[in-house]
Formats: structure tokens, C-alpha cells, sequence
């Protein structure tokens, strides 16, 4: 379906007091994994939704697969990005896009790895948003298959970033800590960010904190979004009372970690170029010494 095409499919049945939400899924060559996970969204219990799958330029056949799977279905719209500029670029498409064509009241940028759990999951974190106004983002909590919780986090400190890479005994202790208390955390809290692969946005406030910073490739997203938002008064919150399971495999820190940082750091904390140097020094030398042990460890997601 083309964006010309896809605009006439219409919004969806819309209950007056369900605020309409349209769902962002940025697919990137695993259509059947995108495919199932829009199939699933579109059987909640929440009649305003509907769904923009935006593919990134992905090299292979997945933008026809993606049309042919929902040619049928008047709620999800696929489109295709003109490039592959990354995570914030290709979920950007999609939520201009819907803004545009839709205007709702809520984005739900999930991954096509992400599974809610319940059919009133969607129901539930669109409540809490609309009786907490300063909530510019909802997030379920958000959990791998091995057990482990995504988030949520507090807002990063470089020095002790730098602290967690030299000693990383500090980072295993206060993960393990933070495990312990996610697993029993049973009230929803505000947080400085949550795990981006799951979260409600308020669309108007996603807006004018300007949508993902596209400066960045992949990683680092989340807490820049935090920052933007924060300034204009809109803060992320977690709520567990919703489970989301994140079939996520990739182990560890991606090539594209330390990029976010320095990014990250330099243009929202005003970090100097002496302070990036110090921490990229500190990466490298986890990367040498302590990295390959990482295995051992039953810590590490």
C-alpha cells in the first residue's frame, strides 16, 4: 500500500471516549516478525487504534510481503521510507505521517519483537495517560526472554558512566539491585526514560519536543526524547501494571552504543570534547579487559 493508497483506508472505528491511537512499527527485512506483531496489536481490546508500518528501505522483499499481508485490513497502512536512516528516521516517517493523516491523541512506537500482554494492555496505559498530563510517554514494563527487565532508568551521568566501564563490578551490583526491585515494582512511577521498544506517546507533546533526534542511528534515542520532553514539561512514565515480552537476542552493547553516547552527552549535556575522549577511552578499556567476560556473568541480558 502506498501513502496515497493508505490514506483511504480511514481511521478505524473510534468509541467517543477511546482517544484515538495510531501504532508505529518500523519493519527492517523481518517482515514475518512485523507481520505478526501488527496482527496481535489489531486484536486489542481497543477499538480506536489504528496501525503505520513504515518499512526502512529494507533490501529485500519486505514492503510487498508487508502490503500483501494487510492490503485487506482498514486499519494498518504500510509505507515505505526513501531510505534507510535508522530507528529515529524510520519511526519519524511513520508518526508525521499519522499525525498528519490521523491526528491522534497517542503514538505507540513498539518494536515488531515486542509482544503486549492482554488484550487491555493498550486500554490500561491509554487510561493512566489520560488522567497524568505531565505523562508525555507510558511504558508497560518491558521483559526478555530470559527474565531480565528493560528499564526503567535514571537520567545518565557521564562521570559515572565512565565509573561503571573502569569498575564494572559498580554496574553488576547496581543492576542486580535494580533486577530485584523491578521484579516487585507493583505502582506506576515517573522515571527519567523507559526501554523504547514499547511505549505510548502523547502525540502533540511528541511533536513539539521534535520527534526522534535523527542525529542518531541507533541507540541513545530514549533519553534524548527524555531530555526534549522535559523541557517542555512532559515526562516518562513506568507502568508495570502492563507486561510487554521483548523477544530481543542481540547480547549486549551494539557498535552503535558509544556513538549514542558521545552524541548524546555532547549535544544535551554540553560534554566537552576532553570528556567525550575519557569516556570513549573508558569503552575501549572495558572492551579489553572486561568484555570477554562478560559470558560468565548471569547479569548480563
Amino acid at each position: 500500500m502506498t501513502p496515497d493508497a493508505a490514506d483511504q483506508t480511514g481511521t478505524g472505528s473510534s468509541a467517543p471516549e477511546s482517544p484515538l491511537v495510531t501504532a508505529v512499527v518500523l519493519n527492517y527485512r523481518n517482515y514475518t516478525e512485523t507481520i505478526d506483531c501488527v496482527t496481535a496489536l489489531v486484536t486489542q481490546d481497543y477499538s480506536a487504534l489504528n496501525c503505520v508500518v513504515v518499512d526502512n528501505a529494507s533490501p529485500n522483499d519486505s514492503f510487498d510481503r508487508l502490503q500483501r499481508a494487510f492490503g485487506g485490513e482498514g486499519r494498518v497502512a504500510v509505507l515505505r521510507a526513501p531510505d534507510n536512516g535508522g530507528y529515529a528516521s524510520g519511526n519519524n516517517v511513520g508518526a508525521r505521517w499519522a499525525i498528519t493523516r490521523y491526528q491522534p491523541r497517542y503514538l505507540l512506537v513498539i518494536n515488531p519483537d515486542v509482544a503486549m500482554q492482554g488484550v487491555h494492555a493498550l486500554a490500561e496505559l491509554v487510561a493512566f495517560a489520560n488522567v497524568h498530563d505531565d505523562a508525555g510517554a507510558v511504558s508497560p514494563k518491558v521483559i526478555l526472554p530470559n527474565g531480565f527487565h528493560q528499564g526503567p532508568y535514571k537520567r545518565p551521568s557521564l562521570i559515572r558512566t565512565c565509573i561503571q566501564y573502569v569498575f564494572p563490578v559498580v554496574w553488576l551490583v547496581a543492576r542486580k539491585r535494580h533486577q530485584r526491585w523491578a521484579r516487585r515494582a507493583a505502582r506506576p512511577q515517573r522515571w527519567f526514560r523507559t526501554i523504547g521498544a514499547c511505549m505510548l506517546l502523547r502525540a502533540d507533546a511528541f511533536a513539539a519536543a521534535g520527534m526522534f533526534d535523527e542525529g542518531t542511528f541507533l541507540e541513545g534515542e530514549e533519553p534524548i526524547l527524555a531530555e526534549r520532553l522535559a523541557s517542555g514539561g512532559k515526562y516518562f512514565y513506568h507502568y508495570p501494571g502492563v507486561t510487554a515480552l521483548h523477544n530481543h537476542s542481540r547480547p549486549g552493547e551494539s557498535l552503535y552504543t558509544m556513538a549514542g553516547l558521545k552524541y548524546y552527552f555532547g549535544k544535551y549535556r554540553d560534554a566537552g570534547p576532553v570528556s567525550l575522549s575519557a569516556l570513549e577511552f573508558c569503552a575501549r578499556f572495558y572492551d579489553r579487559f572486561y568484555k570477554p567476560l562478560r559470558r560468565y556473568t548471569p547479569f548480563a541480558p
